[in-house]
């Protein structure tokens, strides 16, 4: 579908597409934006010392976003089968309810987890080439990085959500740690590359001063 007919559907009044699809969708534009960042490295004279990395680079980001745009229809999928479940519930099935309802869940957030770990994967990518590829991509491939920082940490909030009714909790607490461990990750790896990058860009953002009771706020 085009990107409009995406858009108008997220705006209607119905679960899906919803959170978990954008974010997947963010991911796959911030794949998209690594790979024309590493396209427009390979092959140039001047980047010939790191022409094979960045082919390689090139290769990852087109996987990943292949991977993270069928993400978008697979997290529609998966919570789609979650609201049938539950329409379907009754006094009845009440036993085969419960187990059915828990795998449901388990998919919900499987897909997201999924795409958290793609994400992570991309500002990866992206960092790499905003330190190596072609300079004149440098915003770009940043601003990859921060739409895959934001697909990871959306993602991480669609896991806790749809792992909050799921009963196995050895499942729910190494799903979660997980996501808590790529979040953190992803934050810090982007969050020195926007510093460094306005710094390269000669816009070095606002220094950071104390305030009373040990905040930081920008100065």
């Amino acid at each position: 579908m085009s990107y409009e007919t995406f858009v108008n559907q997220v705006a209607e009044s119905r679960p899906t597409p919803g959170g978990g699809a954008v974010a997947a969708l963010a991911g796959a534009l911030a794949a998209a934006l690594a790979q024309m960042g590493a396209g427009l490295t390979v092959g140039r004279r001047q980047y010939q010392a790191v022409h094979d990395e960045m082919q390689t680079l090139l290769d990852k980001a087109s996987e990943l976003r292949g991977r993270l745009l069928a993400s978008v229809e697979d997290d529609q999928a998966v919570y789609a089968q979650v609201m049938t479940v539950l329409q379907y519930r009754t006094a009845n099935n009440e036993t085969t309810f419960t187990q059915t309802l828990e795998d449901a869940l388990k998919g919900a957030a499987q897909v997201p987890l999924n795409v958290a770990r793609l994400a992570a994967e991309v500002a990866e990518v992206a960092e790499r080439l905003a330190h190596a590829g072609n300079k004149h991509a440098v915003a770009d491939v940043t601003v990859a990085a921060l739409l895959a920082q934001a697909a990871v940490r959306a993602s991480r909030l669609n896991i806790i959500a749809n792992l909050r009714d799921v009963q196995d909790e050895k499942l729910r607490k190494r799903w979660l740690n997980e996501a808590n461990r790529l979040a953190e990750a992803t934050d810090q790896r982007v969050n020195t590359l926007v510093e460094q990058v306005a710094v390269q860009l000669g816009q070095p953002l606002p220094a950071k001063r104390r305030r009373r009771g040990g905040a930081e706020e920008n100065g």
